[in-house]
């Protein structure tokens, strides 16, 4: 995706944390970590998307469990010694929460921009100045423009229209649209 290597690309310095030392994730270093994985699980691994696949999609995000028997199938995979990525729009951190699977699993968040490694360790882009204050002001222009819930990530700002009306939802879009 040109857009996505042009942001990973000027997003300022890398930053790995626990929190702290220096590495950015990117769609290059997730494909890099898949690739490594299938090679050590002799050739597959299954990735999954969380929001619409492993669970519900809900107004109120905090309250999309699992579909009943995910988190079983999931761990039975991984005993028969499958590997398992989840990738997902929001913070790896709230879908570890909803989803604790035991041992914990490998999660990109923030659409591959944000890692949670299995044993915990957070990489996520460390913003320059310049594009922290430009997220901040989508930001405030998001909530005065958008219904719903509004949403500011680490690397992005999400209008959440789940729930609002067509006329709501087709106002927004174009407003969106042309920004």
């Amino acid at each position: 995706m040109p857009w996505a290597r042009s942001w990973n690309s000027s997003a300022g310095t890398r930053r790995r944390e626990r929190v702290g030392e220096a590495a950015m994730p990117c769609m290059k270093e997730l494909a890099e970590t898949v690739a490594g994985r299938m090679s050590r699980a002799g050739g597959s691994i299954l990735v999954l998307d969380y929001d619409g696949t492993l669970a519900p999609f809900r107004v109120d995000p905090s309250t999309a469990f699992p579909y009943p028997g995910v988190t079983e199938t999931l761990s039975k995979i991984r005993e028969a010694g499958g590997e398992i990525a989840l990738v997902t729009g929001r913070e790896p951190e709230e879908v570890a929460a909803l989803m604790p699977l035991d041992p914990p699993v490998e999660i990109w968040g923030c659409h591959g921009a944000v890692r949670l490694a299995e044993d915990g360790t957070r990489e996520a882009p460390e913003l320059d100045g310049k594009t922290l204050a430009r997220l901040e002001e989508a930001g405030r222009l998001a909530e005065t423009l958008a219904p719903g819930r509004v949403e500011r990530k680490a690397t992005s700002v999400a209008v959440h229209w789940r729930g609002a009306g067509a006329g709501e939802k087709s106002r927004v879009g174009s407003l969106v649209s042309g920004a």
